[in-house]
């Protein structure tokens, strides 16, 4: 691969690495470390069947080399690769994982557990393990915000589509490799980018693997690129993109999707950070949902603790938002129907006052919210922005209660201190004592001080 015959992944490769070595802005620490803190608390969270079922899958595969990684929020040993795995499972279980919103993707979880293991086989200091976590961020949000109105018109989730990329830029600068070399772990790793977003319309288990799939993408590209495996040069050529993230009614739109990238790779070009647009969440529910659970939960002191008093609900959402795949379940069985329902999130908060993470692992078992669900209706409205959402709760009495919620740069941009709260919290509810989050919380914070990343993956092993 040259220049020439790659120039866009050439570019992207030379683009990854500069941000790689350049000193970093402090609101990009900030907002890196913030990834960090969110990201690697979600990893300690993490439970549930699927947690389980891939824990007991990596672990029929053993540990086969001497250079073996830990999987996040654990104390075993496994292949980097199968290490990767588990973290991005883990990470994304409880669907509380960070998220850059414009791309539509969790791109922590496919880069994190990459880096980290990566990292603890290299031996990189905390530094530059931030700064690989950048440029791994960096580059598949670019890539992501171009493409990603093709991949989901295709039926495909940005999160897997785009997350290995993430994950194998990361990995490949962590493991020291060459332009050329972060240019084939690039290109090897959309071999990988797979996965549908018809999991949430059938409630299934897919969506869980995804990202630990995305993760496990990264390793294994940079193992490929070591044992002399070349990515195709062409990967982000005109002709090549509608094959990979284009369907035939969108034929000729990644021409214009491919050169928004163009301007930002250009040697001298500034790069916009757009690690500093994650976005976090306040519940274990989609992004989509969280204004209008919001709302419900404004809305459970004028119930006076009596659900059956709801005549109907109407839950207004902005169309593109209304359209993502699984808002608009009716009556989910499993954790992913659920945590995508807006009828059955909007129902079990009002039901229940809060968001109970344990019935959206089962909802089937919860007859009430199940019964309240089928009185929300969900309505587009092109009038509201994407994350909006307006509420209406008609009475028994035919009283309605009405809010609207738009939020705003900070309303789920969280400040440091912010998400720290909310960490310990979600950390000291699951019964997890004060002083684990306390470590994990200092040692992400002087993260740019230690010499290698082992104390970070130890602050969050259980």
């Amino acid at each position: 691969m040259t220049p020439q015959t790659g120039h866009r992944l050439w570019l992207l490769a030379q683009r990854a690495q500069r941000i790689a070595q350049m000193e970093l802005p402090e609101p990009v620490l900030t907002a890196a470390t913030s990834v960090l803190l969110n990201d690697l608390s979600c990893a300690m969270l993490a439970s549930g069947p699927v947690v389980d079922k891939a824990t007991v899958l990596v672990s029929m595969s053993g540990t086969r080399r001497r250079n073996a990684a830990t999987p996040l929020g654990t104390r075993a040993k496994h292949d980097p690769s199968d290490a990767a795995f588990l973290g991005g499972v883990r990470t994304h279980a409880l669907a509380l994982d960070s998220t850059h919103y414009p791309s539509q993707a969790h791109l922590g979880s496919a880069i994190l557990p990459a880096l980290l293991a990566t990292a603890e086989e290299s031996g990189i200091t905390g530094s530059a393990l931030v700064s690989a976590l950048v440029a791994g961020w960096e580059t598949a949000a670019l890539v992501g915000e171009a493409f990603v109105s093709g991949v989901m018109a295709r039926g495909l989730r940005a999160s897997a589509a785009f997350g290995g990329i993430g994950s194998a830029t990361s990995a490949a600068v962590a493991a020291g490799l060459d332009t050329q070399g972060i240019a084939n772990a690039i290109a090897l790793s959309v071999n990988f980018s797979a996965g549908l977003s018809r999991t949430f319309v059938d409630g299934s288990d897919d969506w869980s693997i995804q990202l630990g799939l995305s993760a496990q993408a990264g390793v294994r590209a940079v193992q490929l690129v070591r044992a002399g495996f070349q990515g195709a040069a062409g990967t982000f050529h005109d002709d090549a993109l509608p094959l990979l993230w284009h369907d035939d009614a969108r034929r000729g739109d990644h021409v214009t999707a491919a050169h928004r990238l163009d301007h930002e790779l250009e040697p001298d070009s500034c790069v916009k950070w757009r690690i500093i647009d994650t976005v976090y969440k306040w519940y274990s529910a989609c992004n989509i949902l969280q204004a209008p659970i919001a709302l419900a939960v404004g809305f459970v002191p004028k119930l006076a603790a009596d659900p059956a008093s709801i005549k109907e609900i109407r839950c207004f959402l902005n169309p593109e938002d209304w359209a993502y795949p699984g808002i608009c379940n009716a009556r989910p069985q499993t954790l992913s129907g659920a945590l995508m329902s807006a009828a059955y999130c909007v129902a079990t908060t009002l039901t229940h006052g809060e968001l109970d993470l344990d019935l959206l692992h089962q909802p089937h078992n919860d007859a009430q919210a199940a019964h309240l669900s089928e009185r929300v209706r969900i309505i587009a409205d092109p009038k509201l922005p994407p994350l909006a959402a307006r509420l209406e709760v008609t009475l028994a009495n035919d009283r309605t209660l009405s809010n609207t919620l738009v939020p705003t740069d900070d309303t789920f941009a969280f400040t440091w201190g912010r998400l720290s709260d909310i960490c310990a919290d979600r950390l000291k509810a699951a019964g997890h004592p004060p002083s684990q989050f306390g470590t994990l919380a200092s040692t992400v914070a002087s993260v740019t001080t230690l010499q290698e990343a082992t104390p970070l993956i130890a602050a969050a092993c259980l």
